[in-house]
């Protein structure tokens, strides 16, 4: 949830704080303000709605820990605490290599140890003619 907010266009901030979140309209119209005269960063206060909501519907403490995961994750780069573990099994591979375009349909984490780090991010596999397979 805080994620997706993240996404939103900036533009749609204001409606979103009017909408979906406890806040009360004068400091809604403060924040605006704020973004208006450029005393306040989109990105701050877009964060700060993804914690109104999370923390709306799940929560203080899930607000916290949605940002900071966002944060570990997404502005740090750091490998989240819990990932999701891929096996490659034989039908996905030939001869030690397995076709990109395979892994594509698989989850976003997967090991895959030729990397240093051991861990390969589906956004980071890329598709070139000379490169569309890799070793495991």
């Amino acid at each position: 949830m805080y994620g997706k907010t993240m996404s939103i266009p900036d533009e749609l901030m204001i409606r979103y704080f009017e909408l979906v979140t406890p806040v009360p309209m004068e400091e809604i119209k403060s924040i605006e303000k704020g973004l208006t005269e450029g005393t306040l960063h989109p990105r701050d206060v877009k964060m700060r709605l993804g914690r109104e909501i999370v923390a709306f519907y799940h929560g203080a403490e899930a607000a916290i820990q949605s940002e900071e995961h966002f944060k570990k994750v997404f502005q740090k780069r750091e490998l989240p605490d819990e990932i999701d573990q891929f096996i490659v099994t034989s039908d996905l591979y030939e001869e030690g290599l397995v076709a990109i375009p395979r892994l594509l349909t698989q989850p976003v984490w997967l090991p895959v140890p030729v990397r240093p780090e051991g861990w390969l991010r589906k956004e980071q596999l890329r598709l070139t003619e000379k490169r569309s397979l890799i070793q495991i």
